[in-house]
Formats: structure tokens, C-alpha cells, sequence
């Protein structure tokens, strides 16, 4: 299985600095036998301020790409790893892999009490996906929300956009 981990925080460093190689140790370690987790950034000069919702939206579409550029390159799952959780909605539409995004931040106890790594749970629950997904043949349900364009809508969406878009809709 091969995860692709889209890291926010990555590009401030690189994706071989110090932040990059702890957050892909953490993975690695959870990570089931067989599960490999290839962890991203963004390019350089974004996701500077992450928090400032229009640099969020100017940094979603560099996401947008890197998720189609997931499912092209084979990966069985692509993983937000923000809090903002840029994109989701847009990759669940065009995307036939699971995509997963975080849990709540910043809440590691209640009274005292151990609250789970969002990291290793998102991990987990992406295994869990991909395995839903290869049994099943589907893990986001491709109806209502989800529904990508057909027919004459999608040939022309794709004349305007390229055929790179709605890989596996018809």
C-alpha cells in the first residue's frame, strides 16, 4: 500500500529538513508492514501563513494538483496532514482514491486523559480506506456530492481544462 502525505508545513523547511524527517519517522513507525508513506510539501515560498484563509486558497490549488498527481503515480490514498484541510471536498469529486484530512488540533488531553495522535489515527484510517477500496472497489461514494461531470459536460470541461481532469469519469 502507498500513501501519499500532504504536509503543509513541510515546504517551509524542505522536504528532507528536520520538520520533513520527523513528521515521515512518526509515519514510517505506525504504518503497517507493507505500507509505504511518501510525505510532500508544497513549493517553495508557500504555505507561508497557512492560517490567512486567502493564502490557504491560493495554496489549495498546488494541493488540488499534487492529488491528481497522487492517484496518476498509483498511490492508494492521498492524506491532508493540515487543520485547515485545504481541498478535500474538490479531490473527494475528482479523485477515485480515498482522501483523508485531520482531526481536531491541538487536543492531546481531556481531564488528564490521553486523546489518540491525530497523525497515527489518520495513518491507520487511510490503511483502513484502501483496504475498504480493494475489497469493495469504492471507498467515496461517487453519487450526489461526489458525482463528476458526464457526457457532454465532461468533454467540454476537458477541452477547457485538459483530460488530465476526473481521471476515470466517462
Amino acid at each position: 500500500m502507498k500513501l501519499f502525505y500532504q504536509s503543509m508545513g513541510v515546504a517551509r523547511r524542505s522536504e528532507s529538513g528536520p520538520y520533513a524527517r520527523a513528521l515521515a519517522k512518526v509515519l514510517r513507525a505506525a504504518a503497517a508492514p507493507g505500507t509505504e508513506v511518501d510525505v510532500f510539501g508544497l513549493s517553495p515560498g508557500k504555505a507561508i501563513a497557512d492560517q490567512y484563509r486567502y493564502l490557504e486558497y491560493l495554496d489549495t490549488a498546488e494541493v488540488l494538483d499534487n492529488g491528481l498527481r497522487a492517484e496518476k503515480e498509483g498511490y492508494d490514498a492521498f492524506l491532508i496532514g493540515n487543520v485547515f484541510e485545504p481541498g478535500p471536498h474538490a479531490l473527494r469529486e475528482v479523485l477515485n482514491i480515498p482522501v483523508l484530512g485531520l482531526a481536531h488540533a491541538g487536543v492531546h488531553t481531556v481531564d488528564g486523559v490521553p486523546i489518540v495522535n491525530g497523525l497515527i489515527a489518520r495513518l491507520t484510517t487511510a490503511e483502513m480506506a484502501v483496504q475498504i477500496r480493494r475489497l469493495t472497489g469504492g471507498f467515496t461514494s461517487k453519487r450526489m456530492m461526489y458525482t463528476p461531470p458526464t457526457g457532454k459536460l465532461l468533454a467540454d470541461i476537458r477541452a477547457a481544462y485538459g483530460d488530465h481532469v476526473y481521471p476515470g469519469a466517462v
